[in-house]
């Protein structure tokens, strides 16, 4: 389910592991899960670590206006 998604990819943005939480989410596409906003949370964590800066703000904005996810706190 989502949750036990959502966990092994927070793992993997903790190592700041970008290519596997990508990996990861095609996986839960292909599942037919509905993405939320811990699954783009932790996507944006694994950027961040990464140091890419940049995909993070693009995906910062794709949340809002593509997936009508606001960021929360």
């Amino acid at each position: 389910n989502i949750v036990c998604f959502n966990i092994v990819m927070n793992g993997y943005a903790k190592r700041g592991d970008v290519q596997k939480c990508r990996e990861l989410l095609e996986l839960m596409r292909s599942h037919k899960l509905a993405l939320d906003d811990v699954t783009h949370g932790s996507l944006l964590k694994a950027l961040v670590v990464a140091g890419d800066v940049e995909e993070a703000r693009q995906l910062l904005l794709s949340m809002k206006t593509e997936v009508g996810l606001p960021p929360s706190i």
